[in-house]
């Protein structure tokens, strides 16, 4: 039988299990995948989390010919999704997260738009940087029922 180490990384070598455990992924006589109290040893990064919450087989846009990258996290009332972080408790925007990675920092003062008009979409060929101006300048250009709405409410 050979040695198998702890699969959190600390390299310790684990024990036998000493009886099988389905929940556990235990198998009597073999070795364990985690010392105990190990399992929860790895945390994973923002954007290791950020990856495994996004679902590449959005729909194609007509325009831009390219499919969305739909968030299947948590999301806000209007649609966009939201990650938490740990380290702030805080809550981000997931298609700023994903401008980021992919382009950097945002610069200040600017919002991360979207080309495809859909709040869960991340696919970074979709955003891009512009003021709060642009934003409201894309909205009525594109008959974006939202500002037109609140443009209604506020008269």
């Amino acid at each position: 039988m050979s040695i198998k180490l702890c699969e959190c990384g600390c390299g310790q070598p684990t024990k036998l299990a000493p009886q099988g455990n389905t929940r556990r992924g235990w198998v009597s006589g073999q070795p364990m995948r985690f010392l105990t109290g190990h399992t929860s040893r790895r945390s994973h990064t923002l954007e290791e989390r950020f990856w495994s919450k996004i679902d590449k087989n959005g729909p194609i846009h007509p325009v831009l010919g390219t499919r969305c990258w739909l968030w299947t996290g948590a999301h806000q009332t209007f649609g966009h999704g939201v990650i938490r972080l740990k380290d702030t408790k805080k809550n981000k925007l997931v298609h700023r997260l994903s401008y980021e990675i992919h382009y950097g920092s945002i610069p200040e003062g600017l919002n991360i738009l979207h080309r495809c008009d859909n709040p869960p979409c991340c696919n970074p060929e979709h955003l891009f940087a512009g003021t709060q101006k642009d934003n409201i300048q894309d909205a009525i250009k594109k008959g974006r029922p939202g500002y037109l709405d609140w443009k209604r409410k506020t008269k």
